[in-house]
């Protein structure tokens, strides 16, 4: 029983983007990448649309709501199908897939063992949707954020960690100078983060 990892892509983007890391992921590791649920056209996809209200980012909340229970269920569907190990399941995605990685996992922590995410940000609108769950404290997370980036802000990566810290959750945190990217420094300590599962 492999252990898996699913990734999920940013906004606007598509499966085969993060797909183009699992080479480098070790072996016995079973990688599967996920297509966003809302079309955009062009092979361009996203999880939910987002908008501004107030200078504050706002989600359309049952966009998100129906992505992530499509990623729940394709996580019962891939350890049917692949046979996986269902106590090492790591949901990982960049941006928007970041975001979705941190929800579902904290929404169902029993049915993940760890998150990791790159250039994501806390998501408020889910607050009342964390259970008070024993699953929860064993959830681990990984959080990865360039000082650089200014399409989401440091401040989203103090945010996260402060608030993932309240709920007990334990945190690897790597930081660079890069902008909004997945740079090779996170992506190697992402790579020592994995090897604890």
């Amino acid at each position: 029983k492999a252990p898996l990892l699913i990734l999920l892509h940013g906004y606007g983007s598509n499966e085969k983007d993060l797909f183009s890391l699992a080479n480098q992921i070790p072996k016995y590791w079973l990688v599967l990448s996920v297509r966003g649920t809302i079309s955009q056209g062009g092979n361009r996809h996203c999880w939910y649309n987002v908008k501004l209200v107030n200078n504050k980012i706002t989600m359309n909340f049952e966009e998100e709501e129906d992505s992530r229970n499509a990623i729940l269920n394709f996580i019962d569907y891939a350890l049917q199908k692949y046979n996986g190990d269902k106590n090492k399941i790591v949901l990982s995605g960049f941006s928007q897939g970041a975001n979705m990685s941190l929800v579902s996992a904290l929404t169902a922590p029993e049915k993940v063992a760890g998150f990791g995410m790159f250039s994501g940000r806390f998501v408020e609108e889910i607050k009342p949707l964390i259970p008070t769950s024993p699953s929860l404290a064993n959830l681990k997370s990984f959080i990865a954020h360039g000082s650089g980036d200014t399409m989401l802000p440091m401040h989203y990566a103090e945010e996260n960690r402060a608030t993932l810290k309240r709920l007990g959750i334990t945190i690897d945190y790597s930081e660079d100078a890069t902008g909004h990217t997945i740079s090779p420094k996170q992506f190697d300590d992402f790579l020592i983060w994995l090897q604890q599962f």
